[in-house]
């Protein structure tokens, strides 16, 4: 009789249990599935100020494309 009532409960218990949290497709930003931005080329005979120019260009980029690679990979791994 033991073993019917333990069973009971069992079943009952699981029942009950079912999963609290109704799974979503998540999706990343669409901006994180963008390809990242190239640095603008330098003029063909650039002046001190134009080269000075084009790295400020590609650190920026840089910096967003790295930021951007950051976002996606966090999405991937779960983080909110």
């Amino acid at each position: 009789m033991f073993h019917v009532k333990h069973l009971i409960l069992c079943v009952a218990l699981g029942a009950c249990s079912g999963p609290s949290v109704i799974p979503v497709a998540r999706m990343p930003d669409a901006s994180l599935l963008l390809p990242c931005e190239p640095p603008a080329s330098p003029a063909e005979r650039p002046t001190d100020t134009g080269i000075a120019l084009a790295w400020i260009d590609a650190v920026q980029k840089y910096l967003a494309c790295a930021a951007q690679h950051d976002a996606l990979a966090g999405f991937v791994r779960g983080k909110p």
